[in-house]
C-alpha cells in the first residue's frame, strides 16, 4: 500500500542558473512534503551543474529522486550534449526519477517554467516521481499475485 511518509526522496539540483533552480527545488520539496513524505526525507542536495546531477542521483540512493536543473542554449552546442548525457544517464538508473530539467533557448522561458507562466516544473517533477513509485508498487503486487 502506497505510504509517502516511508519513502526517501531526495531532490538533486543544480546551482547552475540558480535563479532558476532554488524555486524550482523549492516547489519540488514542498510537493514532497504536502504529499506525506517526511521533510527529513526528502532533502534538497545541490550540486555544481546539471552534468554532476545523475551522479550524486546514483550515490543519494533513496527510493526515487526529483532531478532539477536548467540548461540554457548558448552559440555553441554545449548545452545538446550535456542534455542528451544527463538524460542518458538518468535513465540508467533503476529508480523512478522525476525529470525538472529544463532545456530552454532562453533565460526567460526558463523563468516562465520556474513558478511563471508555464507553472513550476518543480512540483511537477515531484508530483511525477511520487506517481510513479505508486505505479511501481501497483505493477509488483499485480506482478506477485498468484492466480
Amino acid at each position: 500500500m502506497f505510504d509517502p511518509s516511508k519513502l526517501r526522496i531526495p531532490i538533486v539540483a543544480s546551482r547552475y542558473n540558480g535563479v532558476v533552480t532554488e524555486p524550482m527545488a523549492a516547489a519540488a520539496q514542498q510537493t514532497l512534503i504536502e504529499a506525506g513524505v517526511l521533510p527529513e526525507n526528502a532533502p534538497v542536495f545541490w550540486v555544481s551543474g546539471a552534468w554532476e546531477i545523475p551522479f550524486a542521483v546514483r550515490e543519494a540512493k533513496g527510493d526515487g529522486a526529483v532531478c532539477i536543473g536548467a540548461v540554457l542554449d548558448g552559440e555553441t552546442r554545449h548545452a545538446e550534449f550535456i542534455c542528451s548525457t544527463v538524460l542518458s544517464s538518468l535513465q540508467r538508473i533503476k529508480r523512478p526519477i522525476g525529470l525538472g530539467i529544463l532545456t530552454c533557448l532562453t533565460l526567460e522561458q526558463a523563468m516562465e517554467r520556474a513558478g511563471g507562466l508555464h507553472g513550476n516544473k518543480g512540483a511537477e517533477a515531484a508530483q511525477a516521481v511520487l506517481d510513479l513509485i505508486k505505479t511501481c508498487e501497483e505493477i509488483a503486487e499485480w506482478r506477485d499475485t498468484k492466480i
